[in-house]
């Protein structure tokens, strides 16, 4: 028996969480968007959110957690483009096109609990790496502060 693949389902109301789950088949993602999928490049580890293919067109609101995660990977997509509606983050494809799983590095980043998360700077033409003082208790509010920081240093 083959094992399906773990994605992550991001929930358009953050107050709903993300779910790490096993999706057996097209019909599993699609359900979870909520229609015909489309694929967006994270541009990291070969994984790709599947999103709802017209999501936009319908007027479907942002999904904050899914875009913020983008961004951080996407810069070229910041203030740009988002991701609406409910979005599941896949692993990359194997040679034969099946999807792999989410790699375990990132889903137990995204579901790290009782944890703290910083944000390191990089100088323009330095190898070091600067931490810098602030502390969030949520990946999520790391990743919009760090993506702030370096819009405004542009």
């Amino acid at each position: 028996m083959i094992a399906m693949p773990l994605g992550i389902s991001f929930p358009l109301d953050e107050r709903e969480p993300r779910v790490l789950m096993r999706f057996d088949s097209l019909q599993d993602y699609q359900r979870a968007v909520g229609g015909y999928v489309e694929a967006i490049s994270v541009g990291l580890d070969g994984m790709a959110f599947l999103g709802h293919d017209e999501a936009k067109l319908m007027g479907t609101p942002m999904n904050r957690r899914a875009t913020l995660f983008w961004w951080l990977h996407q810069p070229p997509a910041r203030q740009v483009d988002c991701i609406n509606g409910p979005a599941v983050l896949i692993g990359p494809d194997t040679e034969d096109g099946e999807t792999r799983d989410v790699p375990k590095s990132t889903w137990m980043l995204l579901f790290s609990t009782g944890k703290t998360f910083g944000v390191e700077l990089q100088v323009v033409d330095s190898p070091k790496w600067h931490r810098n003082e602030a502390d969030f208790d949520d990946f999520f509010e790391a990743a919009l502060w760090a993506i702030e920081l370096c819009m405004h240093r542009r």
